[in-house]
């Protein structure tokens, strides 16, 4: 610290003295100059913080400070059932196995988010699950999208399930 009775730490007009290490300019510049003049954007304090705060939607931006985003589009996402569609697209009927396994499309592990290169972020903050009827609708930012649709299982699983389901196979029994 400065010398006592004076110097930079200390305020008023023309104060003068010593610095005891060169932490105390850094001390001082955060205190009486940083705080001073910069300030972190914080969402609904009633300023559009540009470019931290923007329009918002969903959870993107900031609609409190800076209105809503305008340029969206409702997007309907349609996923249709690999397992209903399977004799006609590999032929092979797989839907059968679906009575056999109540569980089977959860197992299947089938997850999608959206990439929005307006936002430059996914539009999901957590991967979805498509629901049951493989459909949903959102708001999306105008603009390129893409969706990514992946599954969290191996194929080779599915199709171990399918044969051992089918042919009443015990794995156990199967040579590796």
């Amino acid at each position: 610290t400065a010398k006592e009775g004076g110097g930079y730490l200390n305020s008023g007009i023309g104060a003068t003295g010593q610095l005891a290490s060169g932490e105390d300019i850094y001390t001082w510049m955060t205190d009486t100059v940083i705080s001073q003049t910069f300030s972190d954007p914080s969402c609904g304090n009633g300023v559009c913080d540009e470019p931290h705060e923007y329009p918002g939607f969903g959870r993107f931006g900031c609609i409190e400070d800076c209105g809503k985003y305008l340029n969206t589009t409702s997007l309907t996402i349609r996923l249709h059932d690999i397992l209903g569609l399977s004799e006609q697209a590999i032929r092979w009927d797989l839907s059968d196995a679906t009575i056999k396994n109540p569980n089977f499309l959860d197992f299947l592990g089938f997850k999608y988010n959206i990439w929005s290169d307006t936002m430059q972020e996914f539009i999901f903050e957590q991967d979805q699950f498509p629901n049951q009827e493989g459909t949903s609708t959102t708001e999306v930012p105008d603009g390129a999208l893409t969706l990514h649709l992946y599954h969290t299982t191996r194929p080779s699983d599915l199709v171990e399930a399918v044969l051992y389901s089918t042919f009443s196979v015990e794995p156990a029994t199967v040579p590796a």
